[in-house]
């Protein structure tokens, strides 16, 4: 019916609005459909997004625990709010989210990577090691993952583990791209092959 396309359409427009930047196009559109009583957890999740982008961490917390509450197996609420804890440094919290979107969506790379972080950044390098390793087994096409590996594996000093990442790291970005992050990786390198 109609009035079932409505929450669709003002998602949808949301949308288009991130996609291109436009925060605050986009959380204008959100509220407004918030306001006319449309309620949908993808709503609450993409204006929390909104809000983490704009780094405005309790509002995009706030409006992420709407649309969980609303829909409890809301793979981006979950992700995203695993997001919003990591980058404030509540890393229990920030793993909770992210093992909940991997019962609910296995694989999902995202996650998974999200989660190894935020494991490391708290201290738990043995912990955080197989997710790491999981996340470059699920996606071994995916560049980002192996050097996230390689400083992980760096940090541990198993030097000639974190070498063959960072080297992995480079045949895979060699197409382009990843300008910053590929002189982050030569370095460790060099540094690495004179040990």
């Amino acid at each position: 019916s109609e009035d079932k396309d409505i929450p669709v359409l003002y998602s949808h427009i949301g949308w288009s609005h991130v996609q291109l930047g436009r925060y605050g196009d986009a959380e204008r559109i959100y509220l407004a459909a918030l306001q006319r009583g449309i309620e949908s957890a993808d709503i609450h999740a993409d204006l929390g997004l909104v809000y983490y982008r704009q780094g405005d961490f309790a509002k995009a917390e706030k409006e992420l625990l709407s649309a969980i509450d609303q829909e409890g197996d809301s793979v981006a609420a979950h992700y995203r709010l695993g997001d919003v804890y990591r980058r404030t440094e509540r890393y229990p919290e920030a793993v909770e989210h992210y093992r909940r979107v991997l019962e609910i969506e296995p694989g999902y790379i995202y996650a998974m990577n999200g989660m190894a972080m935020a494991l490391a950044l708290s201290g738990k390098d043995q912990e955080a090691l197989p997710a790491f390793r999981n996340a470059v087994e699920i996606a071994p096409e995916m560049a980002p993952g192996y050097l996230n590996l390689a400083i992980h594996l760096e940090r541990m000093k198993r030097f000639s583990e974190a070498l063959a990442a960072y080297e992995k790291f480079m045949d895979l970005s060699s197409d382009g791209g990843f300008t910053r992050e590929r002189q982050i990786a030569a370095a460790a390198i060099k540094r690495l092959q004179r040990r």
